[in-house]
């Protein structure tokens, strides 16, 4: 069990493979998103023939049979993959093989979607073996790259690779293949411990492959048109708090960022007293904005002007991030806004930003840099003090 990309898939298959190479009795049973509404759809392959009037428990006890019928001395291996796509009755299917002790179940389920009964019975009831899977720690990234590669990787690179995937393996796999292919990373000559080496060095940004961004819009795809544009709001906010998510969605939205935290597409944590959201992976995040079309880019991040606006410039950084989501919206700036957001800009990343708002500024009676005034009740706070 893990989440998506991290390994299940692959783990199992390697299990599977080593059970069965001495051509002991198995099959296999994989669940697909076209299944779940259709009973014993996961397995319709396997079902025996029975008469029209046979009941949906006696097919499923006669197809236990039959799968289970070229056991010996060893139980039959099923392996059932993607598990949590299964319908209900053919968990139970799953769930009876498991019971008839003639079957030994290798299954993959991911760990933010629903399960049936079934199949979760198959740890809660039968006591078996469930593994865990996470996402690989920055030395293991390390390995995992140089396994992929060939070769050693220059630490630094292997940083960025780890920073990028976040140690999902099938992120790094696709973030190493792509940018070897389009030259992203070169093997070059470095000074070595006696002599001269060789190392994987990332010379340029690493590019995300197509099937990569494939295999994430599939998982986005499961989203329904709303949560798929919360999820718009936190990838463009970069975090967002629950109150502004409440302003922009309505009652319902920290309902919906509560299950898709639960699905592990977005994290929620205090920061400085403050309840805020994110979006759980980088690479989320740049396909979510990729796949946004010019209108909803600049519509979010108008909303997202107007839900902090309404609570008030209570945050160090409220003013420099209205105004860069304005500058980005194609937007004036009000100079209330514009010169606090100045300032900061100026601290944080030097004078380009600063000079950007400033020509978006618009004008005022009392020239184009007057003095910003926040209203009373809205300094800053969360331990930050607003600029003199």
């Amino acid at each position: 069990m893990g989440p998506a990309g991290v390994g299940k898939t692959a783990l199992a298959e390697a299990f599977f493979a080593e059970l069965t190479a001495d051509g002991r009795a198995s099959t296999e049973i994989i669940g697909v998103l076209s299944n779940p509404d259709i009973p014993l759809g996961a397995v319709s392959p396997l079902l025996v023939e029975m008469a029209p009037s046979t009941t949906q428990g006696g097919l499923i006890r006669q197809t236990v049979e039959a799968i289970t019928a070229d056991a010996t001395s060893e139980p039959v291996v099923v392996f059932v993959d993607d598990a949590h796509l299964l319908d209900n009755a053919s968990g139970t299917l799953v769930h009876q093989l498991a019971l008839s002790r003639k079957a030994f179940i290798i299954a993959t389920v991911r760990a933010d979607l629903p399960v049936s009964d079934g199949v979760t019975a198959l740890w809660k009831d039968l006591a078996a073996e469930r593994i865990d899977l996470e996402s690989l720690s920055p030395g293991e990234t390390l390995l995992l790259a140089e396994a992929i590669l060939g070769g050693s990787v220059d630490q630094k690179s292997a940083d960025v690779v780890y920073q990028t995937s976040r140690g999902n393996p099938m992120f790094v796999q696709h973030l190493l293949t792509r940018g070897r292919e389009e030259g992203a990373l070169t093997l070059c000559r470095v000074d070595a411990p006696g002599g001269e080496g060789q190392q994987w060095i990332a010379t340029d940004r690493m590019p995300l492959s197509s099937s990569l961004v494939e295999a994430i819009e599939h998982r986005l795809g499961e989203l329904s048109s709303l949560d798929r544009e919360l999820l718009e709001l936190i990838s463009i906010a970069d975090s967002l708090g629950i109150v502004e998510i409440q302003a922009i969605t309505g009652p319902e939205g920290e309902k919906r960022a509560s299950a898709l935290e639960d699905r592990g597409l977005i994290v929620a944590e205090y920061m400085h007293r403050r309840l805020e959201v994110r979006i759980a992976h980088p690479l989320y995040c740049e396909v979510i904005r990729a796949r946004m079309s010019p209108s909803s880019d600049v519509r979010t991040r108008l909303q997202l002007v107007d839900a902090v606006m309404a609570r008030g410039l209570r945050r160090r950084d409220d003013a420099l991030r209205v105004a860069v989501w304005l500058l980005e919206a194609g937007a004036s700036i009000d100079p209330a806004i514009g010169e606090r957001a100045v300032q900061d800009a100026r601290l944080r990343s030097g004078d380009d930003l600063a000079e950007r708002i400033i020509a978006h500024m618009a004008e005022s009676p009392h020239g184009l840099l007057q003095r910003a005034r926040v209203p009373a009740g809205d300094q800053p706070h969360d331990g930050h003090q607003a600029d003199p």
